[in-house]
C-alpha cells in the first residue's frame, strides 16, 4: 500500500528533522523560552492567515535567497520561522537548509556559521542570534530585550557595537574555539545588562 507522504505542520512527513535536545523535531525541545506545544501552535495561525490573504506565503528564503517555485511542497518549501512565537505572523522566510541549520546551531555550530558567513549582511537578524544553548529555555524578551530586526531590516549600529563582520563567524572547526562566538556572548551579555 504505497500512499503519498502526508503533510504535517507545513512539511512532508517523509522529511526527517533532526531529533535531539536542541532540534526542532524533538517534542521536548524549547526555543527562546517557548515549549514545543507553543511553537507548533503558530503553524495553524500562519496557515489560516495565508488562506485568508492576511499574509503571503513566502517563496524566497530571506537568508540565502534560495527559491524553487516548481517544488513548493518539496525542497522548494519555504518555512515561516519565528523567533518570537507570541507573534506568529511576524516571521522569517527560510529554506529547508537554512531552517535546519538555524535549529541545529547549538549541536552543529559550524553548519550555521558557514551559512551565516556565506550570506552575511551587516546587522541582519540572523547575524544577531545567540549561540548559547541556555537561551533555549530563556524567554525571548530576556535574550533579546530590544528584539530583532524584521526580515529585510538591518541594524548596522548594533552590529558595529558588537564588532560583527563576516569574519566574526567561524568557517572551520579550528576557528570555533576562537573569537567567533564572542559576538554572540557580548550580545547576550549586553541584552541582559540592558534589561537590569
Amino acid at each position: 500500500m504505497n500512499r503519498p507522504p502526508q503533510k504535517r505542520y507545513g512539511f512532508r512527513a517523509d522529511y526527517r528533522h533532526p531529533v535531539g535536545p536542541y532540534c526542532i523535531g524533538d517534542p521536548g525541545a524549547w526555543y527562546n523560552g517557548f515549549s514545543w506545544e507553543e511553537r507548533i501552535a503558530a503553524s495553524p495561525i500562519q496557515t489560516e492567515a495565508v488562506k485568508r490573504g492576511r499574509i503571503r506565503k513566502p517563496a524566497v528564503c530571506g537568508l540565502s535567497g534560495f527559491t524553487r517555485p516548481d517544488d513548493p511542497n518539496g525542497w522548494g518549501y519555504i518555512f515561516m520561522h519565528n523567533e518570537d512565537y507570541s507573534r506568529p505572523l511576524s516571521f522569517y522566510a527560510l529554506s529547508r537548509t537554512a531552517h535546519y541549520a538555524l535549529h541545529s546551531r547549538f549541536t552543529d555550530p559550524l553548519r550555521w556559521t558557514r551559512l551565516v558567513r556565506r550570506h552575511y549582511r551587516h546587522g541582519a537578524w540572523f547575524t544577531l542570534l545567540t549561540m548559547d544553548p541556555a537561551d533555549m529555555r530563556r524567554p525571548f524578551e530576556d535574550t533579546y530585550p530590544i528584539g530583532l530586526p524584521v526580515e529585510g531590516e538591518l541594524w548596522p549600529d548594533v552590529a558595529d557595537e558588537l564588532g560583527l563582520s563576516a569574519q566574526s563567524f567561524p568557517n572551520g572547526v579550528h576557528e570555533i574555539a576562537r573569537e567567533g562566538f564572542i559576538a554572540w556572548n557580548l550580545f547576550h551579555a549586553r541584552s541582559v545588562t540592558a534589561q537590569r
